[in-house]
C-alpha cells in the first residue's frame, strides 16, 4: 500500500540521519540527470485555463532534506522540513522558480495553492510553503524545467504505482570519500527489506561525468581535427 511504501523509505532514512560523518539523507522518485521523468496538470487556485493550456511540470516525490541533501538553494519560502512528512500533516508542495513563474507571473507564490496530478474536475489543494532555484534536471543543453517537489508520505493517488514504488536515496557527507558509507546504506536497506534491491550507487560527479562523456568525447574530436589540419597547413 501506500502507506507501507511511505514507512519503509522513512525506515531506511532514519537510521542514516543518526549515522556519525552523514549530514544529510534523503530519498526522491527522480534524481537530477538520471532516469525518466513524470510530468501532471497542475492548475493554480483561482485561475482559470483554456482547454489543454495547462503547465505540465515535473512531479517529484521527495522526503525532508533532500533540498539540503542536493545542495539546492531555496529562493524563497522554506524547504521541506520533518513535520511535513508526519502523518495527518496539511497538504505542502515546494516548486521552483520556472513553476513560480508560469503560474503566479510576478507574484511571491509562497502562501498560494495549487493541484495536481488529480486533474481540474477533483482538485487537491497543496499549499505551496518555498521556492527552489532552477535546476537543469535534464542537462546542460537544455533549459530549466518546471518542477513540483510533494513530500512522498502525501503522493497523490497513484502515485506510488507510477513511479513503480522506487526512490533513489540521497546521502550527503561531510568527508572526501562518500563512497565509504555505502555499506551504512545497504544494511539501513537489508534492514527494512531484504528483498529489496540497492543498485547503481554512485557520486552525483559521477553522474555529471557519465552524462557529459559523450560531449566530451567529441569536444576532444574536433580539437584533435582541428590541431592536426593546423599542422598540415603549417
Amino acid at each position: 500500500s501506500d502507506e507501507s511504501v511511505a514507512k519503509a523509505y522513512g525506515r531506511i532514512l532514519a537510521p542514516l540521519r543518526e549515522t556519525s560523518g552523514i549530514q544529510h539523507a534523503a530519498a526522491t522518485t527522480h534524481l537530477p540527470l538520471v532516469g525518466d521523468n513524470a510530468d501532471a496538470t497542475t492548475i493554480a487556485e483561482g485561475r482559470t485555463y483554456a482547454p489543454g493550456s495547462e503547465p505540465s511540470p515535473m512531479i517529484r516525490l521527495v522526503s525532508d532534506e533532500y533540498f539540503e541533501a542536493m545542495g539546492m538553494t531555496m529562493v524563497s519560502g522554506r524547504s521541506l522540513q520533518g513535520s511535513d512528512v508526519a502523518t495527518g500533516s496539511p497538504r505542502v508542495v515546494v516548486i521552483n522558480e520556472q513553476l513560480g513563474t508560469t503560474l503566479w507571473p510576478g507574484e511571491n507564490p509562497v502562501g498560494r495553492r495549487l493541484s495536481t496530478w488529480s486533474g481540474r474536475d477533483h482538485p487537491e489543494w497543496r499549499e505551496v510553503v518555498g521556492v527552489v532555484r532552477n535546476a537543469h534536471s535534464v542537462g546542460q543543453r537544455f533549459p530549466a524545467p518546471m518542477e513540483l517537489f510533494i513530500p512522498y508520505t502525501q503522493a497523490p493517488l497513484g502515485a506510488w504505482n507510477a513511479f513503480q514504488r522506487s526512490m533513489a536515496l540521497v546521502v550527503r557527507s561531510g568527508e572526501n570519500w562518500p563512497e565509504s558509507y555505502v555499506p551504512a546504506i545497504r544494511q539501513a536497506v537489508r534492514d527494512t527489506d531484504p528483498s529489496v534491491p540497492l543498485f547503481n550507487v554512485r557520486t552525483m560527479e559521477g553522474v555529471v561525468v557519465g552524462v557529459t562523456a559523450n560531449r566530451r568525447f567529441y569536444m576532444r574530436l574536433v580539437l584533435m581535427l582541428g590541431a592536426t589540419g593546423l599542422f598540415l597547413a603549417m
